[in-house]
């Protein structure tokens, strides 16, 4: 093979090379540093702003002594003054609340009660009543006991009974209850009695039978009205027609 052709395959494949290089690295236009016109420059443009941003190159530098806004703390000193804080969701005890325990040893608690004395607008209207079992009835502030109550309501109610029932009631029969329970269970004696009374001659218009009839006249020594005869005769008629 001659020189010339072995130098002209040695160029292309630097040529190829150089391409591939170039492809890599990209055009200088696609930079998006300021400075555009050198790989070099482009780099050290970017080199300055991340000495800025570390306080090398004119930016913000550390001091954990004093707060200013020209400087900044450090992460340690960030991490110690949080160390200091309240998470944002947190609890207190009472004490930890400056005042607070001093403000509610001053207070009552839930449950509590008042004496008469300890209410301001407490009037004597709206006292509780007096209890007085002697009290008369007229008396409007004083109460009678439960026990004076209940011995009212029981002498009322034992008054009502006799005057109802009448004082010699028997104990059995002293309730209407009573009353109703000793009829439903006497009814036989009841329809007894009612037999008994039809058997009787009365005083006002009756169909007996003739067994009846006889009965009644023996029991008064009466005869019947055939034995007595016609009780409408003229005995005076009769007796001037026999002197003729």
């Amino acid at each position: 093979m001659a020189l010339d052709t072995r130098l002209g395959l040695l160029v292309t494949r630097l040529g190829t090379e150089f391409k591939a290089i170039r492809t890599l690295v990209g055009p200088l236009t696609s930079l998006t540093t300021t400075d555009k016109t050198s790989i070099v420059l482009a780099v050290n443009e970017v080199r300055a702003m991340a000495a800025a941003a570390a306080g090398t190159g004119g930016g913000a530098s550390i001091d954990d002594t004093t707060a200013t806004t020209s400087t900044t703390y450090s992460g340690s000193r960030i991490n110690t003054l949080l160390s200091g804080k309240a998470d944002t969701s947190h609890t207190h005890t009472t004490a930890q609340v400056t005042g607070l325990d001093t403000a509610l040893s001053g207070k009552a608690a839930l449950s509590h009660t008042h004496a008469a004395a300890n209410i301001t607008d407490f009037t004597a209207a709206a006292k509780l009543a007096v209890v007085n079992p002697a009290a008369a009835v007229t008396v409007t502030d004083q109460a009678w006991s439960a026990k004076k109550t209940n011995d009212e309501i029981v002498a009322a109610r034992a008054a009502l009974k006799t005057e109802l029932l009448g004082p010699s009631a028997d104990a059995a029969l002293d309730t209407f209850k009573e009353l109703q329970d000793a009829m439903a269970a006497d009814d036989s004696t009841a329809a007894a009695l009612a037999v008994t009374v039809g058997n009787k001659v009365g005083f006002v218009a009756q169909t007996l039978t003739a067994a009846q009839q006889l009965q009644a006249r023996t029991n008064i020594a009466a005869q019947e009205a055939a034995a007595v005869g016609n009780t409408e005769q003229d005995l005076v008629a009769a007796f001037n027609a026999a002197i003729v």
